[in-house]
């Protein structure tokens, strides 16, 4: 696992190449990488699952921590080059067939995207029970309140750091 102030830093490059290339900086907080670090140190996901990448920050992140991570995102301004990370530039939808289809079973999830009503047979066929579930902009009314609200039959244990929402899958629940 990478040291926070690398990931940092690098956090700040690719937010710059993002802005030089033309893209606002709609990427994680400082505050957020902080309390996601120790989030995966303790949990130490081996594969995850993000929805929703942008520049690719968080992508970098949890790839610096470690894990194997497929993303996707429709906008055309991700531009990392990790050897951890599996970029696909589609929508969700899509996104979720092809890992399907590859194999993939995520023990970690990062909704940073709108997952559609039917994505939500399409996640829990690519992620393994008790896995972590993360939505970003955690906030009433957002995309990561409405992808709890979609979700919410599975979770557990939801919490709730700054903009941050944590809960645990349960696909054996009633």
């Amino acid at each position: 696992m990478a040291s926070l102030s690398k990931i940092l830093t690098k956090r700040k490059e690719i937010i710059q190449d993002g802005i030089d290339r033309g893209f606002r900086d709609r990427s994680i907080t400082e505050e957020d990488c902080r309390y996601l670090y120790e989030l995966l140190a303790i949990s130490k996901p081996r594969v995850v699952i993000e929805i929703g990448t942008w520049t690719g920050v968080s992508a970098m992140f949890l790839a610096e921590c470690g894990a194997k991570v497929y993303t996707c995102d429709k906008a055309k301004a991700y531009s990392q080059k990790h050897s951890g990370i599996k970029y696909y530039n589609c929508w969700s939808t899509e996104f979720l067939k092809k890992i399907k289809n590859k194999g993939v079973m995520a023990d970690l999830v990062l909704l940073d995207g709108r997952l559609l009503d039917c994505d939500k047979k399409r996640l829990l066929r690519v992620v393994k029970d008790k896995a972590c579930i993360i939505t970003h902009d955690y906030v009433p009314g957002s995309k990561g309140a409405r992808n709890f609200d979609l979700l919410k039959r599975e979770l557990t244990d939801i919490r709730k750091y700054d903009e941050i929402g944590v809960a645990t899958l349960n696909k054996r629940k009633k």
